[in-house]
C-alpha cells in the first residue's frame, strides 16, 4: 500500500486546534469593549482602541488637512477625555493614526508616498543583493511595524524617525553610487 506523504502545510494545519484553523483570516476589533481578536485569540490593547476611537471622532470634519501638529490634544480635549475615562495619556500610541489626525488625508498621502518609495528602493537594493542594505531593511521594517502600537512618526526628536528620514534620503543615493554608470 502506498501512502501519500502529507505536505508541510497539512502538518502545520494539524498543529493548530480545530477552532483556530477555521479562524486564520479573522481579525475582530470591538472598540466599545477595547477587545482586539486576532486568529481567535483576544489581545489586550491596553486601552489603545479607546484612544484611537476618541481621536477619529475628534477630527470634527477636518479630515482633509487634519488638526495640525500637536493640534489634537488641547487642554480642553485632555480634560474631556480624563473626565469620561478617568485617565489620560495624550498620545494615540499609533504613529499612523497620529499622522492622520494631525495632518489629515493630505499628510497621510505624503507619508505613504515616502514610505512606499523607501520600501521600493530598499526592495530593489535587496534584490540586487547589496548586503549593506540588509540592516537598513531591518530598521525600516521595525519602524513601520512599531508604529502600529507606538507613535514614532510625529515625534520630531525620536531616534526611529531620524533613522527613517536618513534611510529615506540615503537609500536612493546608495543605489546610485553602487550601480555602474552607463
Amino acid at each position: 500500500m502506498i501512502k501519500r506523504k502529507s505536505s508541510r502545510s497539512e502538518d502545520r494545519a494539524r498543529e493548530f486546534p480545530p477552532h483556530t484553523r477555521h479562524n486564520l483570516s479573522t481579525l475582530a476589533i470591538d472598540v466599545a469593549s477595547g477587545a482586539l481578536s486576532v486568529f481567535g485569540f483576544e489581545l489586550d490593547s491596553s486601552n489603545r482602541l479607546v484612544i484611537w476611537e476618541y481621536g477619529l471622532k475628534g477630527m470634527d470634519g477636518r479630515e482633509l488637512f487634519g488638526l495640525g501638529l500637536g493640534g489634537f490634544w488641547t487642554e480642553a480635549r485632555t480634560e474631556a477625555f480624563l473626565s469620561s475615562q478617568g485617565w489620560v495619556l495624550a498620545n494615540f500610541h499609533n504613529g499612523y493614526l497620529s499622522a492622520f489626525v494631525e495632518f489629515g488625508i493630505a499628510g497621510m498621502a505624503l507619508l505613504m508616498m515616502t514610505v512606499l518609495t523607501t520600501l521600493r528602493a530598499t526592495a530593489r537594493s535587496l534584490a540586487e543583493r547589496e548586503s549593506y542594505i540588509t540592516a537598513s531593511a531591518c530598521i525600516l521594517s521595525m519602524f513601520l511595524c512599531s508604529n502600529l502600537f507606538e507613535n514614532w512618526i510625529v515625534r520630531s526628536t525620536n531616534f526611529y524617525l531620524i533613522i527613517f528620514v536618513m534611510l529615506a534620503f540615503s537609500i536612493g543615493q546608495l543605489r546610485r553610487r553602487a550601480s555602474p554608470t552607463t
